[in-house]
């Protein structure tokens, strides 16, 4: 999927390159920040294991998507 935020270097700071945070990272996170995965955790009803493998799992099918 690439990096979400790449940076190449050339921003005053010299020479750094920094690859950012893949594509899939972003999208999991997004799905993460999504509200309405709250009341799942909250009520114990999901461990946060859980709900990290659903976040990637949302995040796959973004990018298999994106794809198309």
């Amino acid at each position: 999927g690439g990096a979400a935020f790449p940076r190449d270097g050339r921003g005053g700071g010299g020479p750094v390159h920094q690859d950012g945070m893949s594509l899939r990272d972003w999208f999991a996170g997004q799905a993460l920040a999504n509200a309405t995965l709250a009341p799942y955790v909250d009520s114990g009803g999901w461990s946060e294991h859980t709900v990290a493998r659903l976040c990637y799992a949302i995040a796959n099918a973004m990018l298999k998507e994106r794809a198309k």
